[in-house]
């Protein structure tokens, strides 16, 4: 909401020529990427995200109409499901950056991805995930997919069921009473924006 307010409308927001609006996104997403932190790794970061918002916009038409040629509705499942599953890499492309101590730690990690092979168990034990990590990792994943599943049900439906006497509230809450006990190891770890 502040970088909306204080910068993409003083900017011009979308009332300026197409060019000029995807130009005010990227500056928005690359001075968030510096309000994260002063690296050029969150540069970096906000400038990747800015990136991918502008080749987006960019090609949304063309990439629709390369759908409907090879006989795909752009709002499929299929195409939905490839869609979140691009994004997802994508950010965590990104995250290679925000996480990296520099932009030269942040390309040695990016070429071990791709030139050194390994076992999943070798991965596994390099990101230091065990058994509880793993399943945090599919509970996280299978709680966003029901999550949109059920925003999804009550827009296109139009039905109340999910909030029919404070039954999504109660969904919700499980879901965090979850999160609290999978997130509550002893394991400490240093907030994000300490630093900031």
């Amino acid at each position: 909401g502040w970088f909306k307010d204080y910068l993409y409308i003083p900017l011009g927001g979308s009332r300026r020529s197409p060019l000029r609006n995807m130009l005010n996104v990227f500056i928005v997403f690359l001075v968030s990427g510096l309000w994260h932190g002063a690296n050029w790794t969150f540069v970096v970061w906000g400038a990747l995200h800015g990136l991918y918002r502008v080749l987006g916009s960019l090609t949304w038409d063309k990439r629709n109409a390369i759908l409907s040629r090879i006989g795909l509705m752009p709002d499929s499942r299929l195409v939905r499901g490839v869609r979140r599953v691009a994004t997802f890499l994508l950010v965590c492309l990104a995250w290679v950056f925000f996480r990296a101590n520099s932009i030269s730690d942040a390309f040695t990690l990016l070429g071990a991805l791709f030139t050194r092979h390994g076992s999943f168990a070798d991965a596994f034990s390099y990101m230091q995930l065990d058994t509880v990590s793993i399943f945090l990792i599919i509970f996280a994943i299978a709680t966003m997919i029901i999550i949109d599943r059920a925003v999804d049900y009550c827009e296109q439906d139009g039905s109340d069921i999910l909030t029919r006497d404070g039954a999504f509230i109660y969904y919700i809450f499980a879901i965090m009473f979850v999160w609290l006990l999978l997130l509550s190891r002893g394991q400490s770890s240093t907030f994000i924006y300490f630093q900031f």
